[in-house]
């Protein structure tokens, strides 16, 4: 099972934000902000966003 760490943006975001929002977000380009906030990369970003979809989906990793 995927944990996040409590001080990284996929937590933030798994926190804040429903599962919609999230799969929406990875349809767009990244949120500049939030890599600027975060001190992410635009692929960074996206993998954060998508560490954070695992989790609210109960994904396994194997």
């Amino acid at each position: 099972m995927i944990t996040l760490k409590p001080t990284n943006a996929a937590t933030a975001y798994f926190q804040q934000f429903s599962l919609r929002y999230l799969e929406e977000a990875l349809k767009g380009p990244a949120d500049l902000a939030d890599c600027q906030a975060w001190d992410l990369t635009a692929q960074q970003w996206r993998e954060q966003i998508k560490a954070a979809l695992a989790v609210k989906r109960g994904d396994q990793v194997a």
